[in-house]
């Protein structure tokens, strides 16, 4: 069990390692190897074992390596089908060529979205090359049920069968479209059309881009037939795929732990420059480009700044607007987007096999990528937006799960309608909160000029019915005055401040959800007649959960006979309580003739009033 301390240069002609024996190569520490390398064992350590004989070199056994550098012009190649190279860590190429044989695998450990991903990456490559297939082994950790951007590193289009492998793919018709069946047939893998693309819908139900693959098997002669996606994940195509966990879990909406699980795909890598083309759809009437959203790869088996090839292409005029659309899963029910700013060069990295959204300005537009952009860890930023603005407004629900995000940055020079500095929404399948511009498009950050009479239309709409929270997580208006957020299906006004949450209610009424029920106002000085915020009246509901009653503690102004009414959700009115006029009182209310379930307690006095949430047991 040998080790290569730090700072030292070991040197071998021959190497073998027997299987089980380990060879540690320390920071900062190398062995060069000038001959063959018999490896049943594994190579561990941060330093690099490095081939640089001057004849062919031949690496052979099914052992692992962590770090490895080819710097041999006479080239180096994996022995025969029955070996194979698994590299844990980094492979660099410095010169000469790597002939793989099918057999060198990187194992990517990190979790493909959330990272760290350093593992098992192609480092840029300075010289020499890469012949044969390369096995991609990518583990995504468990604990979460939810969608993953997927695509590969391939020049190759590769069957979507290679993930069946490993993850239960379900669609239409089930185990006769070649897909696992389940009660409902649901599709859980989506390729992106962009001439369908995100046509300003915010309906929750998500984007009408997303097209199902539809696998189906001619029964006669046994041969597969495919769509017009051709089934295949194609080269540079990012797609939309649901992970439930390993195969067999999820399937019948049953309760249970999700495990991890580990997808191996193969395929010829990208390597060296690559350009990848984004196209255009259809515009639409209301104005602006609709069908500009593109769904893309990381071409290159390792992590890549994103950001600065985003940059570089809005700089270009090859994008719409200087904004990436980035994937986090651990946002919401199944994942949100996260909108990334790049209208000024800030590095982000996004992990190997994963992908991203832009907007494309012109027909047969495109990114380029260099072997430059490709990152050795994640010390940019990973899943964090960039793009707040004045007024951070996010949706939680309960536990606090973020759900969605927008940003509104108040600027003298910018105009209320869709311009190049805003950034499109791009729609999520579960929740979308947004605000609209003035020529009516759906915005995820929104330039406005300061009107302090000016209303901002707020969207929401989702899925779920149940409560959510907005939340202002940050507030720099840079100007005195109020901002509050407008509930117009209750009919309240919350002052807005750093850290300040609305809580409510979606539920089974259309009106408690859309484009009518939120929005935003400013006024200066004091919050306008008729708009009061909750902090004018102070309420307390004790117990909550009630059963038989509830008491009602309340402190006013003080100026106008105060008003107790339990709601339902609905806003149907079904108890009222009234006294006479008190700064500060309490009142109890029977609860006995109430059936269980969720209620509201509204507190009015005068042309001011607060409404909180009541569950009755």
């Amino acid at each position: 069990m040998p080790t290569i301390g730090s700072s030292t240069t070991g040197y071998a002609g021959v190497m073998t390692i027997d299987s089980g024996a380990i060879l540690s190569i320390l920071t900062g520490s190398g062995l060069n190897l000038t001959g063959n390398l018999v490896n049943n064992g594994a190579v561990t350590g941060s330093g690099f074992l490095t081939m640089n004989g001057t004849n062919l070199q031949k690496v052979m056994g099914k052992g692992v390596l962590n770090n490895v550098s080819i710097n041999n012009t006479a080239g180096v190649y994996i022995g025969t089908s029955s070996d194979t190279l698994t590299i844990n860590g980094r492979l660099k190429l410095t010169s000469g060529n790597l002939n793989t044989n099918g057999a060198l695998i990187l194992n990517m450990s990190g979790d493909t979205i959330a990272g760290p991903d350093v593992d098992g990456m192609i480092d840029p490559i300075e010289a020499g090359s890469i012949t044969g297939k390369v096995i991609i082994q990518q583990y995504i950790k468990g604990g979460r049920r939810a969608y993953r951007f997927w695509c590969t590193p391939f020049q190759d289009s590769v069957a979507l069968s290679q993930i069946e492998n490993y993850l239960d793919i379900t669609g239409p018709y089930g185990s006769l479209h070649g897909f696992t069946n389940t009660p409902s047939n649901t599709a859980s893998a989506f390729w992106y059309d962009t001439k369908h693309s995100n046509s300003y819908s915010t309906s929750a139900s998500g984007d009408p881009g997303w097209m199902p693959f539809t696998w189906c098997v001619d029964s006669t002669s046994g041969s597969t037939h495919v769509s017009a996606d051709s089934n295949l994940v194609h080269r540079f195509e990012g797609i939309r795929l649901f992970v439930r966990g390993s195969k067999g879990q999820g399937l019948d909406g049953s309760a249970y732990s999700v495990n991890p699980v580990t997808i191996r795909q193969w395929g010829t890598v990208n390597t060296g420059s690559v350009a990848i083309p984004l196209k255009m759809g259809s515009l639409i009437a209301s104005g602006g480009p609709a069908q500009t959203y593109n769904q893309k790869g990381n071409p290159y088996p390792a992590p890549v700044d994103i950001g600065t090839v985003v940059y570089n292409a809005w700089i270009d005029s090859q994008l719409y607007q200087p904004y990436l659309y980035v994937w986090n899963p651990y946002g919401g029910a199944a994942g949100v987007f996260i909108t990334v700013s790049e209208s000024t060069l800030t590095p982000y990295s996004i992990p190997a096999n994963t992908s991203y959204q832009v907007r494309a300005k012109v027909d047969n537009a495109h990114l380029l990528f260099a072997e430059s952009n490709k990152v050795g860890g994640h010390a940019v930023p990973l899943l964090k937006s960039n793009a707040n603005g004045n007024v951070t407004l996010t949706v939680y629900d309960k536990d606090y799960q973020m759900w969605d995000e927008l940003n509104i940055n108040y600027n003298s020079d910018a105009l209320s309608i869709e311009e190049w500095n805003d950034a499109g929404k791009a729609v999520n399948p579960g929740l979308n909160f947004y605000s609209w511009s003035a020529d009516h498009h759906p915005l995820s950050v929104d330039f406005r000029p300061y009107d302090e009479n000016e209303k901002i239309q707020l969207g929401f709409t989702t899925n779920y019915k149940q409560q959510f929270i907005i939340k202002a997580d940050k507030l720099d208006m840079k100007s005195s005055g109020n901002l509050y957020l407008h509930d117009k299906f209750l009919g309240t006004y919350t002052l807005l401040n750093q850290g300040a949450e609305y809580s409510f209610e979606v539920t089974k009424n259309e009106m408690s959800q859309g484009d009518g029920r939120f929005e935003l106002g400013y006024q200066s000085g004091e919050v306008a007649q008729g708009q009061a915020s909750n902090t004018d009246l102070q309420m307390l509901i004790m117990p909550n959960p009630a059963s038989e009653s509830v008491n009602v503690n309340f402190i006013t102004p003080g100026t106008d006979p105060v008003q107790i009414r339990i709601l339902t959700i609905e806003g149907v009115c079904l108890l009222t309580s009234e006294t006479a006029v008190l700064k500060s009182g309490s009142a109890s209310l029977n609860l006995a003739n109430l059936a269980s379930g969720v209620y509201l307690v509204e507190l009015s006095c005068g042309d001011k009033r607060i409404v909180k949430r009541l569950i009755k047991e």
